[in-house]
């Protein structure tokens, strides 16, 4: 995409600034914040650039409907072994899942949200009585396991999940 940091940095802006604007979500397929009112099961944004060097950035925005009791629950941590930080990840206390991750050299991941979901009960079931993952336990395990983005790629998009990708 060979797109600037600068790029980058002003999208995310624009992008949170619209919040403060009152962006509606009237319009289908907004990528935008809606105002509190107007807001339905969340939006996530994610984006990738390429810096003119070839380094790759990946901007995350945590500005899903996460209820304000709960925001304090959300945190980073370093996955180490043998004293070298492995991978990083952002998670909610008490899930053993990861919400995005950067692996150390290797890549980054991210879980937007979006307009479908199934039901809980049924996603439940389906972990349960088969070979299917959740979401947030693959992202980690991909983080965990694969060393490079091919790899990962390769975990991520062959293994069954029960939440709807």
């Amino acid at each position: 995409m060979n797109v600037s940091v600068g790029v980058v940095t002003l999208v995310n802006l624009v992008y949170a600034l619209e919040e403060v604007a009152g962006a509606s979500c009237i319009v289908q397929n907004t990528t935008g914040p809606c105002k509190k009112e107007t807001r339905g099961p969340g939006m996530c944004t994610s984006i990738v650039a390429e810096a003119a060097d070839g380094t790759i950035w990946h901007g995350r925005n945590l500005d899903w409907n996460l209820p304000n009791t709960l925001r304090k629950y959300v945190f980073d941590v370093d996955f180490v072994r043998k004293g070298e930080t492995v991978f990083r990840g952002t998670t909610v206390l008490g899930l053993v899942g990861l919400l995005h991750g950067m692996r150390t050299g290797g890549f980054s991941v991210s879980i937007d949200a979006r307009d479908v979901g199934g039901s809980a009960l049924l996603n439940i079931l389906t972990f349960i009585t088969r070979e299917y993952r959740t979401a947030s336990h693959l992202l980690r395990e991909a983080l965990e396991t694969q060393d490079t983005f091919d790899a990962g790629l390769h975990l991520l998009s062959s293994t069954a999940v029960v939440q709807p990708v």
